[in-house]
């Protein structure tokens, strides 16, 4: 019944996988000395050149990365153009994280008093929504509140979480964790009525994101006005670490005591092994994709979906450091950024 359904989108994605940059891959990028270089190297893949043989110099990192985001796009189309339901629920849940971003950067590009091409340009095409450029447009505070309520699928995260008063600078990036927190919520719901190994895969997989949410939220919430109750507040009801995890997390103070809380979980402990501020979060994205590459390894299920979407996300990111990285001349940096595994 999978097959007869979801077996073409099954099969695109595995073929899209196939395709992924691989550690070579990476390698030799690694040796381009200036982006034009990196555009030529892309241009000899067939999944990549026809984005990018167009691109005219002086080529930017944005440039380069808008390629890769039409990429993107173009593979998951074919995934939602062959769905029915419910594949093409659960792919509609996919974008809504992109979505939450998007809605984020306008009201940032507002409050900024940024141009609709500046804003628009960030934006993810996977989080597009009919009413974003009109989100984008906004003359208020107050209208952007009244479009995100009324006119995009994320209205439900925001009327039960979010006033219009709260929409300002100093809390945008609290939005984008109470609109996260929401999000995981309603989708780990949606999930746990799938069939049996979409349900224990998600599970697995949310609540992996579940964790990352918290632990980032609370590194990032150091030094900052946010409440250890307002802190408690924005982890999801589940995870890995839920809820006597979540609790202690709630009331650190110093990257060392989330560490001694992580060591207590094997699958964090390599977390806690450096003082580097960015080893935690790096590992945070290894582990999502070792946890993505194993839903990828079964079949007839929608978690391989979910991988698809992340691991298209994780080598955008890794081209966008890798891209700034040569652009400001700081190619001595490129290990820190890039995350890859076999």
């Amino acid at each position: 019944m999978f097959n007869a359904k979801n077996g073409f989108s099954e099969a695109h994605v595995r073929g899209c996988q196939t395709k992924r940059l691989t550690k070579q891959n990476y390698a030799e990028l690694s040796r381009c000395d200036t982006l034009e270089d990196i555009k030529t190297y892309l241009q000899t893949m067939s999944d990549y050149s026809e984005y990018v043989r167009d691109l005219q110099a002086p080529v930017r990192p944005v440039d380069i990365i808008e390629c890769c985001r039409k990429r993107q796009i173009a593979e998951f189309n074919i995934c939602c153009q062959q769905a029915s339901s419910p594949l093409s629920n659960f792919l509609e849940y996919l974008t809504y994280g992109y979505m939450i971003d998007n809605l984020v950067l306008a009201l940032n590009g507002m409050l900024r008093g940024r141009t609709t091409e500046a804003i628009l340009e960030k934006c993810s095409p996977i989080g597009f929504f009919d009413s974003l450029s009109a989100v984008v447009v906004s003359s208020s505070v107050q209208e952007l509140y009244r479009l995100a309520l009324v006119d995009t699928p994320l209205a439900s995260y925001f009327s039960s979480s979010i006033k219009a008063e709260d929409l300002d600078e100093l809390n945008i990036e609290l939005i984008r964790n109470v609109l996260y927190k929401e999000y995981l919520q309603d989708f780990m719901v949606f999930c746990n009525k799938m069939d049996q190994n979409t349900r224990q895969l998600m599970e697995k997989l949310l609540s992996m994101e579940a964790d990352r949410h918290a632990i980032r939220i609370t590194l990032n919430s150091f030094g900052t006005e946010l409440s250890k109750a307002d802190r408690r507040n924005l982890y999801t009801n589940f995870g890995t670490m839920y809820p006597d995890g979540f609790a202690r997390l709630a009331n650190c103070e110093t990257v060392d005591e989330v560490k001694r809380i992580l060591v207590a979980y094997p699958e964090f402990r390599e977390l806690t092994k450096s003082d580097d501020p960015h080893y935690i979060d790096r590992g945070l994205r290894v582990l999502e994709l070792e946890a993505c590459g194993q839903a990828l390894d079964e079949q007839f299920n929608f978690a391989i979906f979910y991988a698809f979407v992340k691991f298209q996300e994780n080598e955008i990111n890794n081209l966008m450091w890798l891209t700034e990285c040569v652009a400001q001349r700081q190619k001595s940096s490129l290990g820190e950024g890039i995350v890859y595994i076999q």
